[in-house]
C-alpha cells in the first residue's frame, strides 16, 4: 500500500511537468528509490550521506563513534571510487565488528555508485537531503503556529507565503555554476542540453 502511494507521488511529479531526473539523494524511506526508478528509469539514486553515517553509528561503541564518523567522512572526500574503497579497507582494519563492517560495506558499495563520478563541487550539492528537511521543518513551524485554520486554502496560502520567504535564501548564486553546468553536461550528455535552451 505504502509503495503504491509513493509511486503515485512520483508519478504526480511527472504529470506536473517533470520530464527527467538526473540524480536524486533520498533518505531511507522504503520504496522511494524503487518508485523513482520505475517512473524515471534513468535517474541515478543515492542515499543521503548524513543519514547513512547516522545509521552506521548505531553499530558502533560509544567511545569509537567520533573517530569512526571522521574516518567515514574522509572516505567521501577522496577523489574517486577506487580511493574510497582503499580508504574503506583501512577503516575495516580499525573497526573489526562484523556487523559494522557489513553496514559500512553496504553503505559505500551500494549507495554511492554514482557519487564518486562527480567532482567535489557537485558532490556538495547531492551530499544530503538536509535542505528539504529544513524546508519541511519551516513549514511545520508555520502550520503549527495555529491550531485551527478556517479552511484548507487558508493553510495553503500561509505555506505559500512562507515558501516565498524561504526561497529568498535559495536565490543566491552558486559559486562556479558555469563550470558545474559544463561537468553536468558531460555526465548527462544528450539529456541536459534540451533543458538549457
Amino acid at each position: 500500500m505504502v509503495k503504491f502511494q509513493i509511486e503515485q507521488v512520483v508519478d504526480e511529479l511527472r504529470s506536473r511537468g517533470v520530464e527527467d531526473i538526473f540524480t536524486v539523494s533520498i533518505d531511507g524511506l522504503k520504496g522511494f528509490g524503487d518508485a523513482i526508478s520505475t517512473i524515471f528509469p534513468e535517474a541515478q539514486i543515492q542515499r543521503c550521506m548524513v543519514h547513512q553515517i547516522r545509521n552506521t553509528l548505531r553499530f558502533m561503541n560509544y567511545q569509537d563513534r567520533k573517530s569512526y564518523a571522521q574516518q567515514l567522512k574522509n572516505i567521501y572526500n577522496v577523489t574517486n571510487a577506487e580511493s574510497a574503497f582503499q580508504a574503506l579497507e583501512a577503516l575495516k582494519m580499525t573497526f573489526l565488528n562484523l556487523r559494522q563492517l557489513l553496514e559500512v560495506g553496504i553503505l559505500i558499495g551500494m549507495s554511492y555508485r554514482f557519487f564518486f563520478n562527480f567532482p567535489m563541487e557537485i558532490r556538495k550539492m547531492i551530499y544530503t537531503t538536509n535542505i528539504i528537511e529544513s524546508l519541511n521543518s519551516q513549514f511545520r513551524k508555520v502550520s503549527n503556529s495555529r491550531s485551527i485554520y478556517p479552511s484548507e486554502d487558508a493553510l495553503l496560502k500561509i505555506l505559500y507565503l512562507s515558501s516565498k520567504n524561504i526561497m529568498k535564501k535559495w536565490n543566491q548564486k552558486i559559486r562556479g555554476w558555469e563550470g558545474i553546468l559544463r561537468m553536468l553536461s558531460i555526465e548527462y550528455e544528450g539529456r541536459l542540453e534540451k533543458y538549457l535552451k
